[in-house]
């Protein structure tokens, strides 16, 4: 009957956000759902509103390859040919008919096509958060490279949205000893001045928390808001051979 057929095609997959949280979203076609389900599915669980759809896109994401699905493509099919994109598109994949070791994962993802003009007019606080997690996490890989008063500034504002006001009893020396990746990017957080860092991070956090608002999404808007300079911003990059 049409109840054990849906039962047989229904598949459920984790869909990663770049804040390090998911999602269990729904293919109720089975191999056959498109991507355009997928991400509706997504959007009722995490209750964007639908202006703000466009916003986001549904990814693939390894350690070589990164690819932003259409409405139309097929996730679970795009995912299961995997080892035959990294063929394809990186010179560099051993994986030789496996997806062993890349570990391609579905995400919720900045829709790469869509200007920073458009960004600029959003004001639902669900999508200013993805779209500060998304750039956030682009800060702390050095996908969007930055200076170093730039990547402190970011920091501080980092250390905001995730701990509130500054507290000179609990925000101080060694607060960010094990969490200083969380805010500053690799390069920076695991350098010989972390010590360095940490005492600047905090000194901004200080000061950013003197504009202080009980919502955090200024925080986010003023996040991006530095973002939006870079001529980079919302790029995707590729290895060149």
């Amino acid at each position: 009957d049409s109840g054990s057929k849906i039962k047989r095609t229904l598949r459920r997959r984790r869909v990663n956000f770049m804040n390090g949280q998911h999602q269990v979203a729904h293919f109720f076609r089975g191999m056959d759902t498109p991507a355009s389900d997928v991400i509706q599915d997504v959007y009722k669980l995490i209750k964007l509103r639908r202006e703000f759809h466009s916003l986001f896109a549904l990814w693939i994401i390894s350690d070589s390859l990164e690819l932003q699905l259409g409405d139309s493509d097929k996730p679970l099919k795009l995912i299961s040919a995997w080892p035959s994109l990294l063929s394809q598109y990186v010179s560099t994949a051993t994986t030789k008919g496996s997806n062993k070791g890349e570990g391609p994962a579905f995400y919720l993802r900045r829709n790469i096509f869509i200007p920073p003009s458009r960004e600029k007019m959003v004001s639902d606080p669900v999508a200013l958060e993805f779209l500060y997690a998304d750039a956030h996490r682009h800060v702390l890989t050095g996908y969007y490279p930055c200076s170093e008063e730039e990547a402190i500034f970011l920091a501080g504002i980092s250390m905001q949205i995730a701990y509130g006001d500054h507290d000179p009893g609990v925000h101080r020396p060694g607060f960010l000893r094990e969490r200083l990746a969380e805010v500053l990017p690799a390069h920076m957080s695991s350098s010989k001045r972390r010590v360095e860092f940490e005492r600047r991070v905090l000194l901004k956090h200080s000061e950013i928390s003197q504009l202080t608002t009980e919502d955090t999404q200024p925080f986010y808007m003023r996040y991006l808001s530095h973002c939006w300079q870079w001529s980079y911003y919302g790029c995707t990059f590729f290895d060149g051979t």
